[in-house]
């Protein structure tokens, strides 16, 4: 069982997101006036947002093994729930609070801004509306 845990939360994640160069003729339109306008920005609300988004997280900030390469991946010593843009990393306090580290610097590298309540090797924390406990005793995963 995992001693300790931390939630991470990408702040307003949809506005962060850029499309690459290569996808963005797929999200253009024109306006009323007939200009032909495209996005940079991951839009709210676009169908397949959340899926881009949580493809986006998975792969360049929480590094979750069945998405990256091995060699950058998550170690198997944590455990890293995704879901959209907020995550937890479960596991030993020494090895959650490194790769939640880790996962910092991943997101510092992406610029993309994280919400600043959280508490490094914390045995609590609430994800999705669950509090998870991994204080001895207490119920979690």
């Amino acid at each position: 069982m995992a001693e300790a845990v931390s939630c991470l939360d990408v702040k307003s994640s949809f506005f962060q997101v850029s499309l690459p160069r290569d996808t963005r003729h797929l999200f253009r339109c024109r306006v009323e006036d007939g200009t032909l306008v495209g996005l940079t920005r991951l839009p709210m609300g676009h169908k397949a947002g959340p899926e881009i988004l949580q493809i986006t997280i998975t792969s360049a900030i929480a590094v979750v093994t069945t998405v990256v390469h091995p060699l950058w991946a998550a170690p198997p010593s944590v455990r890293v729930d995704l879901w959209i843009d907020n995550m937890r990393i479960a596991g030993s306090k020494s090895d959650a609070t490194l790769w939640e580290a880790q996962a910092l610097r991943n997101a510092d590298s992406c610029h993309a801004t994280m919400e600043e309540d959280r508490e490094p090797g914390a045995t609590q924390c609430t994800f999705l509306g669950v509090q998870f406990d991994h204080t001895p005793g207490g119920i979690s995963e």
